[in-house]
């Protein structure tokens, strides 16, 4: 059954099913000329439209591969795959600290611009800057080290004005704290200086006693050593018998508080001087014992 059927420029007849035959324009992808010429329509191919080629989808080529193609006539890709690059040596001319050498195998002539001068491989030495070229040279002085890469500071060769006095305060010392080597208080030994308390009868030392000279003459007594809190760690104080009598007249050395005597026994709460012209000398250790020495 025919419809519509006129026969307007560039139609066609197009069946309709059960309707018939009609007359339609050619629209879409695709036009046509009433010369029956078929024109694809401008970004109407997409890649859904596209038939699939035998090369698989991926990146080709990398640092160490070259991707290889193979084109047909109609400029599509039919083969593609990765080759390693190998076989090929590096020619031309060298630069930069290569330069005056050649590749293949080109040679060091500097250090990011820095010629080098005599760079002898001795054992232990090093290459050391000379102000604009490494040369190798031995390490002296104070300090040595051996192809292996072990230092050695010489015998004698740290000296007082070479340790660092970063942290210390006036009078103290360097010692060893248990764990590091550290500067603290130490032992304070001096003669000059020392404030001597004549007594002869029982006393009580103050924190400024260094010496206690005794006097037993008139009978024993005792002196007691001032708290080891109350004094600087390493604090002296030397009990003395100036009166040449301790060995009738006994001294007695006793602690405060808690304290304790550490002496060669053990530690003890009292000590005593029983000898002609003997003494005692002892220190603290800042917290809660005072040490026989």
């Amino acid at each position: 059954m025919l419809g519509s059927t006129t026969a307007t420029s560039g139609n066609l007849l197009i069946g309709q099913g059960a309707t018939g035959w009609l007359t339609e324009p050619v629209t879409g992808d695709v036009t046509i000329t009433n010369g029956g010429v078929t024109t694809i329509g401008a970004g109407r191919v997409t890649s859904a439209d596209l038939a699939n080629t035998a090369v698989s989808p991926a990146a080709y080529g990398s640092a160490t591969q070259v991707g290889t193609f193979t084109v047909n006539q109609q400029g599509q890709l039919t083969l593609a795959s990765n080759v390693t690059i190998a076989g090929t040596a590096p020619g031309g001319a060298a630069g930069g600290d290569l330069t005056g050498s050649s590749y293949p195998n080109p040679t060091v002539a500097a250090i990011n611009g820095a010629t080098l001068g005599s760079t002898t491989a001795t054992a232990g030495n090093l290459l050391i800057g000379q102000g604009g070229s490494w040369v190798t040279e031995p390490v002296t002085g104070d300090v040595t080290i051996t192809s292996a890469g072990v230092t050695s500071i010489g015998a004698g060769a740290v000296t007082p004005p070479k340790i660092s006095s970063t942290g210390a305060t006036s009078g103290q010392s360097i010692t060893f704290d248990g764990t590091n080597v550290v500067w603290g208080n130490g032992i304070t030994v001096a003669v000059v200086g020392y404030s001597r308390t004549a007594v002869s009868t029982t006393y009580t030392a103050t924190t400024t006693d260094n010496i206690v000279a005794c006097n037993t003459t008139g009978g024993a007594f005792t002196v007691t050593l001032p708290l080891a809190n109350s004094v600087a760690s390493g604090h002296v104080v030397i009990i003395k018998d100036e009166g040449l009598d301790a060995n009738a007249n006994n001294i007695t050395i006793i602690r405060q508080g808690a304290d304790l005597i550490g002496a060669n026994t053990g530690f003890v709460t009292s000590q005593s001087i029983t000898l002609k012209g003997g003494l005692n000398r002892y220190y603290s250790d800042g917290v809660s014992n005072w040490f026989l020495w």
